[in-house]
Order: C-alpha cells, then sequence, then structure tokens
C-alpha cells in the first residue's frame, strides 16, 4: 500500500538522528554543498528536538499553522549574562562595544552548536537557551566561561530543568523564570544550578556543590542551588 502523506511526514521527521552529515571537500564548490546540507541536518535535529512529533504530524494532517503555535514541554534552559556590561559600556564607544558584542555571541553559537543547543532569545547582554539534556546545558556554561573571559567577558550562569510553554516564538513557563533567577544568583566565573539538574545529571561526571536553599525573587519557596563544576575528564555530553 502507498503511504498518506501523515504517515509519511511522521516517519520522515522521526529519523534525523539516523542522516550523517557530509565530509568536506577540497573542492570549493563540493565544500559549499558539504557544508549547507550540514547546517540543514543540524537545522532539522534541532527542529525535531523543540517542536514535538505529535504537533508536525497534526500539521502535516489539518495543514493547520495554528496546530503548533502553543506546546509544553520538559526542557533545560541556561541564562548566561555579562557581569558589570554597563561599566564596560561606559568606558567604550557604542561601536567598539557592538564590536565586542559580536564577539561575544559568535562564542555563545559556536559552543550552543557543539552542545546541541538552541538561542532562544538574545538578552541584550547575554543569552537564553534550550537545551533537550541538562548535563549538556551545565557543560556548555562551563566552557562558555573560559571561552569568554580569554575574550575579556566575565559571565554567570544559571541552569534548570522543567515545563516550558512555547506560544509562537516565545518560551515562558515557571521554569524559565527559575533559570532566569539562577543565574542572577551567580558571581562571575560561576554557573549555577538547580536540585533537578543534579538529579538529572547523576553519573555525567559534573560536580555539584551545594550552595543551600535560596530565595529567588517572585517565588513563594525557596529552591535548593548548587554551584557546578567538572573534573578534567571524564564522560562527555
Amino acid at each position: 500500500d502507498v503511504p498518506t502523506a501523515k504517515e509519511l511526514g511522521v516517519e520522515y521527521v522521526s529519523c534525523f538522528d539516523s542522516l550523517f552529515t557530509v565530509p568536506r571537500s577540497r573542492i570549493r564548490e563540493l565544500n559549499e554543498q558539504a557544508g549547507a546540507f550540514n547546517a540543514m541536518i543540524r537545522g532539522l535535529r534541532w527542529f525535531e528536538t523543540y517542536v514535538p512529533k505529535k504537533l508536525v504530524g497534526r500539521l502535516i494532517e489539518t495543514g493547520d499553522a495554528a496546530a503548533v503555535s502553543h506546546d509544553a514541554r520538559d526542557l533545560t534552559v541556561m541564562f548566561t549574562d555579562i557581569v558589570s556590561s554597563t561599566e564596560k559600556l561606559s568606558v567604550h564607544s557604542d561601536a567598539h562595544w557592538r564590536q565586542q558584542l559580536d564577539t561575544h555571541d559568535k562564542v555563545i553559537d559556536w559552543l550552543l552548536e557543539k552542545y546541541g543547543g538552541h538561542r532562544a532569545k538574545h538578552t541584550g547582554d547575554g543569552v537564553f537557551a534550550l537545551f533537550d539534556g541538562p548535563s549538556k546545558a551545565a557543560r556548555c556554561a562551563l566552557e562558555l566561561i573560559p571561552a569568554l573571559a580569554a575574550r575579556g567577558f566575565g559571565i554567570r550562569a544559571g541552569v534548570h530543568t522543567g515545563e516550558c510553554e512555547r506560544r509562537g516564538d516565545e518560551w515562558s513557563g515557571m521554569a524559565v523564570h527559575i533559570g532566569a533567577r539562577i543565574s542572577a544568583l551567580a558571581c562571575a566565573g560561576e554557573v549555577l544550578a538547580s536540585r533537578t539538574v543534579r538529579d538529572l545529571s547523576a553519573g555525567s561526571g559534573l560536580t555539584f556543590e551545594s550552595l543551600g536553599p535560596q530565595h529567588l525573587k517572585g517565588l513563594p519557596e525557596e529552591v535548593d542551588v548548587y554551584r557546578v563544576s567538572a573534573a578534567t575528564s571524564g564522560p562527555t555530553p
């Protein structure tokens, strides 16, 4: 029997992980094609990670874009922030600061790609990113700190895992607020995380030092917060 469009669509979007990237070539034209193909595969994998298959199937079946305009799922959020950014801006011209921010953003994007993260929003002095696993987010944040410090940026980061709600292109929910609040507690060079991240990262090789229950602005109950670090060797994300 010939499969229906719905069956073809659902089957197609569920096999992106089985697709292999194309090796680079010394021939310029082939190398450009390989780069474009590999970028497409990365985009499809991110799409599969952050848009549930059942919603894609519903869109294919109904042709209604509204079917995927609202969704909630468990994800890991990572927030970063440049420490003392206002002071840095005050001693540089706007043009120089924009150049610095371009460098900052390139490093962020490079490491997000390395760890399978997706930038959900640019916050001006940092980013709000999403990951499909807590250890990936924590390791990304830990690597961002020295990478950006080498370029003159001191940053802090916060990581939390929980239900995130997507409305159109925006992500919201309590998990997003908790992640932002945890990030705000960190000092320069620190990655802080919630108990949820610690519990879900068992066996990852990451170290979690308890800072005790912390009051987060806007939340009625205290949240257990941990300082994250990594051994020089250990399991990969």
